[in-house]
């Protein structure tokens, strides 16, 4: 620690950078001289000092940046996943009968030809559940598609679908039939994980 004039003189020093402006630098210049001691000791000492504090801050700012780009790249990269899945659901919604997603019944032979569509449809829809169970998708898009999920169960060809593949499904679709025993209003991710 320097003490005496020295200190004096590097805490002038200090205050005057802080400052700002040529008028304090020439004055400290002139207070270095007359306390006999060299301009440039005390410039040096202080302009560590500040040089130093700078460093501290600008790799406080890069690392908040980074932190942000982070934060950013992640929301991106959950939407791209969570898209790729939805586009997924409209190919796989665009092969069920019209008239299934209308809510409209369909007949015996309607019900057989689409069987293997509602068939992929639940496991698409039980995928949904465990990638919401395990964190991967966000709230609002899993409110989205717990929404869906829950109206198209309700509907009477999705009914029959489901009655009969959860039948004969051997205990697949645990996440799908835990859902449906709750009625839709438990969040998955709230489940303990298996």
């Amino acid at each position: 620690m320097v003490r005496g004039p020295l200190a004096n003189v590097q805490a002038a020093a200090c205050r005057r950078l802080k400052a700002g402006g040529v008028a304090s630098l020439r004055l400290l210049k002139l207070r270095s001289a007359m306390a006999g001691v060299d301009f440039s000791t005390v410039m040096s000492a202080d302009l560590l000092s500040y040089l130093n504090t700078l460093a501290a801050v600008g790799s406080t700012v890069g690392i908040i940046i980074a932190a942000r780009q982070l934060n950013i790249t992640k929301k991106q990269a959950v939407t791209a996943f969570e898209d790729g899945i939805t586009r997924e659901y409209r190919e796989l919604a665009s092969r069920l009968p019209t008239g299934a997603l209308l809510g409209e019944a369909l007949t015996d032979e309607q019900h057989r030809e689409s069987f293997d569509e509602f068939y992929h449809y639940f496991d698409l829809s039980n995928e949904q559940i465990f990638l919401r169970q395990r964190g991967r998708l966000s709230p609002a898009t899993w409110d989205y598609w717990r929404d869906g999920i829950s109206s198209n169960i309700r509907r009477p060809a999705f009914a029959r679908a489901w009655a009969e593949i959860s039948e004969r499904s051997n205990g697949d679709f645990d996440e799908l039939r835990r859902l449906i025993a709750a009625d839709f209003k438990v969040d998955p991710k709230s489940w303990p994980r298996r």
